[in-house]
């Protein structure tokens, strides 16, 4: 049987440069999502996955720019939802939509999105920086051979 890449995998399903669609996009988020619940369920056998130090350097290295980069992204659908904000054919369904009390309703709940997206961003920021550290940490640990 024929080992699979599955960074090449993820590589080719999701190109850097697109083109990206709503649904390839949504396919991307529910993948993070399974690739996070697979390391999830694999670190509660952490001292079997993990047997040496460095092989948690590498894992660390790695979630620390998953991290950053999702701080990347949480700041930019914030830019998006905020011109969302200012669309006005934008209306919030539950009123009537074209009424007034619709459109302020939805303009109010995207900039409270905003806001909330903002410290999603601000928090994996934070996450990445504490993972840059304990990453930082674990590299100078290693293991005597005679243990």
């Amino acid at each position: 049987m024929t080992e699979v890449d599955h960074v090449q995998v993820v590589r080719e399903m999701w190109p850097t440069i697109g083109p990206h669609t709503a649904e390839s996009l949504g396919a991307g988020a529910v993948s993070v999502a399974e690739i996070i619940r697979t390391l999830a369920h694999a670190t509660r056998q952490a001292q079997t996955a993990l047997p040496y130090a460095p092989d948690g350097y590498v894992l660390l290295g790695h979630l620390s720019e998953a991290a950053s980069s999702e701080a990347q992204v949480l700041e930019q659908l914030a830019g998006w939802v905020d011109v969302l904000a200012d669309d006005p054919t934008l209306y919030h369904d539950a009123h009537p939509a074209g009424t007034d009390l619709s459109e302020r309703q939805a303009r109010r709940d995207a900039l409270e999105a905003v806001d909330d997206l903002r410290e999603a961003a601000r928090h994996a920021a934070a996450l990445a920086q504490s993972l840059r550290t304990a990453h930082a940490r674990i590299s100078h640990l290693g293991h005597r051979d005679d243990a």
